[in-house]
Formats: structure tokens, sequence, C-alpha cells
């Protein structure tokens, strides 16, 4: 390695590294502008909710994770309470979520 480093450099010959062969002219069509319609039909956007352009939710951290639950479904039907996470909104999950908080909520275990 030391005498690697102690050899003297080689020159570098600057060659391009892109070379153009030869140049083949095409040749321009030209388009009257009164020829070509420049008419374009537009038509007004209509807006598709969220729901319908993914349908299957995330989950997990950093919402990374889908599907998992769908497979192991019947292995988890005692520790998930929602019935199909995978295609339950997180609003809806949350929603779900307080309100089982609120039911199993008791005072006096506190």
């Amino acid at each position: 390695m030391l005498t690697a480093l102690l050899a003297p450099r080689k020159s570098r010959t600057a060659k391009p590294l892109v070379e153009e062969i030869g140049a083949s002219e095409i040749p321009e069509e030209v388009v009257d502008d009164e020829e070509f319609d420049w008419e374009i039909e537009q038509t007004p956007c209509e807006e598709v909710s969220e729901s319908a352009l993914n349908p299957q939710c995330h989950y997990g951290f950093g919402n990374l994770r889908s599907g998992v639950l769908q497979r192991l479904q019947d292995e988890l039907s005692d520790v998930i309470d929602i019935k199909d996470p995978d295609f339950t909104p997180a609003a809806e999950r949350r929603q779900k979520r307080l309100a089982a908080e609120l039911a199993k909520f008791d005072p006096d275990h506190y």
C-alpha cells in the first residue's frame, strides 16, 4: 500500500465522455396556425373522496403498514376491537377507540 502511494501519478488525458458521431437533421414540418385546432375540450374537475382513492388504510408507526391485520384477523380477534381495521379510516378508528375507552372506564378502579 505504501508503494502505491509513493508511485508517481499517471497523467490523465481529458477525453470527452460523450461523443457526437453524426448529426442527423430532422426536417421541420411547417404547420399553418390556421389549420391547427388549438382548442381543447375542458371538463370541470370532480373531487374524489380520500377513501375512494386509497381504500386500504395505513396504520402503525408513521402509517407505514397496511394489510398486516387482514392476514392475521383470525388470530388477533381477541386483541383488536375494530372489526376491519384495514378498511377503516384513521378518524373513524380514533372515534371508536375513544368511545370504547369511555365505555370501559371505571372511576372506582382509580
